[in-house]
């Protein structure tokens, strides 16, 4: 922890995991703001590659950003999305920090950022990134607020 005049700056934290999915290994990196317990207690349910769930977030973890690399194989579908609870506890769409993303193929070159949807169902966000090449390699970087 830092301090600039009379402010002290929180560090970020980071915590890698890996996930499997049609026998084939991502990796995912979360970074944020609280507790490195906390941070370590978070959960990643994959639904057949298409999808990554964030849950167990805890009071006071606050996750800024989440790096999924997949190799080819992965993910079958020709779409990938995030599901997560509102960093913020905001309900509605329209009082949400909308999220960011960057997508890079597996040779590490940026892809255009169209064909992007964001929900808020009662405080779970999903959002997803549609028109992908079906099974083939992708790193995508989630900022949440």
């Amino acid at each position: 922890m830092g301090k600039i005049g009379n402010h002290w700056l929180e560090q970020p934290l980071v915590h890698r995991k890996a996930t499997v999915t049609n026998g084939v290994d991502a990796k995912v990196q979360l970074i944020a703001f609280g507790d490195q317990g906390d941070l370590d207690a978070v959960t990643l349910d994959v639904t057949g590659g298409a999808r990554i769930t964030v849950g167990n977030v805890l009071n006071g973890l606050r996750i800024k950003t989440v790096v999924i690399a997949y190799p080819a194989g992965f993910n079958p579908d020709a779409n990938f999305g995030i599901i997560y609870g509102e960093p913020f506890g905001n309900t509605l769409l329209s009082d949400m920090v909308m999220p960011a993303y960057s997508i890079f193929n597996i040779a590490g070159t940026i892809q255009t950022s169209t064909f992007f949807s964001v929900s808020n169902t009662a405080g779970v966000v999903t959002a997803v990134k549609s028109s992908l090449a079906a099974g083939a390699g992708y790193t995508f970087r989630f900022d949440l607020f």
